[in-house]
Formats: structure tokens, sequence, C-alpha cells
């Protein structure tokens, strides 16, 4: 067994990290998987797409794909390296939506979490998730959201399109 989790992309008994705490005002359970991070959060789908928009543009993302149709959204974006990810937004109901980063089997999953956590920090900005849950006695609550600095003037994604960067919608 001690093998399956270090062969674990090669056996098929690859494990997930699997995080439950309620980290940047999160909902739901994200879910890390063969270069893909899931999350179904209590958000409404438009709200979630305008998210991702924002999220790429504040990670300076440029955008390579929409891909739309009813109820769901795929979105991909390269960074200034190459590396490219693929943003899936998806309705299952008015008010639930699920959240799918992907790198692929062998990107940096931290840029598919980096992708989620700035989603739901992008949410949170906007009052469109509910407040996180209280943390239980005697633990800490979890960290701010990402999300950095303002801007300074002439540096905001939506003053600079010609540099890749998405307008905030």
């Amino acid at each position: 067994m001690v093998v399956a989790g270090l062969l674990g992309a090669c056996t098929g008994l690859e494990p997930s990290a699997v995080s439950a705490g309620a980290s940047v005002a999160q909902t739901g359970v994200t879910i890390f998987d063969r270069g893909k991070a899931r999350t179904v959060e209590l958000a409404e789908f438009d709200d979630v797409v305008d998210a991702a928009r924002r999220a790429a543009a504040r990670l300076s993302l440029t955008r390579t794909l929409e891909d739309a149709t009813p109820g769901r959204l795929r979105l991909a974006f390269e960074d200034d390296r190459g590396d490219s990810i693929v943003v899936v937004v998806e309705r299952h109901t008015r008010t639930m939506t699920l959240i799918q980063a992907d790198v692929g089997a062998l990107g940096e999953i931290g840029f598919a979490s980096l992708m989620v956590k700035q989603i739901l920090a992008e949410l949170t900005n906007k009052g469109a998730l509910p407040p996180p849950p209280k943390p239980p006695a005697g633990q800490k609550p979890p960290p701010d959201p990402v999300v950095p600095p303002p801007a300074t003037p002439g540096s905001t994604p939506a003053d600079s399109g010609s540099h890749g960067r998405l307008a905030d919608p």
C-alpha cells in the first residue's frame, strides 16, 4: 500500500486530497485529483462565471478559449510561461454551482488550487457566497481570502487589454 501511495498516478489507486475545512468562506468540499481542483458551492451560476473572469484577470492570465452551453461554461487560460488551465463552471441548481480548475495530470496543482481559491475570494468580495461557518470552540478561523492588494492607477486588468488580461465584466 505504501507503493500505491507513492506511485498513485501509475496504480489507479490515487489518493485525493480533500479539504473539508471552510477556507476562503468556502461552503463546499474541495477535491484535488489528477490535476483538477473541484468544489461545488452555494452560489448562482452567473455569479460564479463573473467571479471566474475576475479571478483570471487578477491572476494576469490570458484567455485562450471560451465555450458556453446552457448551464455550463468552459474557459481556458494561459500564464506567461505558457502553462494552461481550463476552468469549468456548471450549474447544478439555481443556487448550487460546480467550479473545476484543470491543469492536466502533469500540471502544477498549485495553479488549479490558486484559481479555485481566487474564484471563491471574488465571490466572497461580491457577497455572492454565504458567510463561512464559525469554527468550533478552540479553533482559529480560516485565513482571509487570497486577494491581491488594490491595483494602482494604470495597472488594473481593465486598463491593460493589450497585455492579454481580461477586463472586469
